[in-house]
């Protein structure tokens, strides 16, 4: 079930390409993933205004799985007001999840999957 884990918990597959093809891990933090998705989600908004914002907050809702406070983050991109609060912004509404978690757990935000060295 491996689509399960990727939904429920997609940190543990950060280093899948390294672990079991050899391949280079890019070695991005969470924080850099985020900042990555809420560019791609801006854009994908901009073509389709109409896309739903849960659409595009799914993927990356579980991303602090097992982190202390992970449900305020889950919380606020779950919560339609922080969207509006952001004149309707994908990327501001990331940012601003960025913000919140990251004074919150600055260690989990800016966790990397492998030791720098190890890449």
């Amino acid at each position: 079930m491996l689509g399960r884990v990727a939904y429920e918990n997609p940190w543990v597959l950060a280093d899948v390409d390294r672990v079991f093809y050899g391949r280079k891990n890019l070695n991005y933090s969470r924080r850099e993933i985020l900042e990555a998705w809420a560019e791609y989600g801006q854009h994908v908004f901009e073509e389709n205004p109409k896309t739903a914002v849960p659409n595009l907050v799914k993927p990356i809702i579980n991303l602090f799985m097992g982190e202390k406070h992970s449900a305020k983050y889950r919380h606020y991109l779950s919560d339609p007001s922080h969207f509006k609060k952001h004149d309707s912004c994908f990327r501001d509404l990331i940012y601003g999840a960025i913000e919140t978690f990251g004074s919150l757990n600055e260690e989990a935000i800016d966790k990397r999957p492998t030791p720098e060295n190890d890449v």
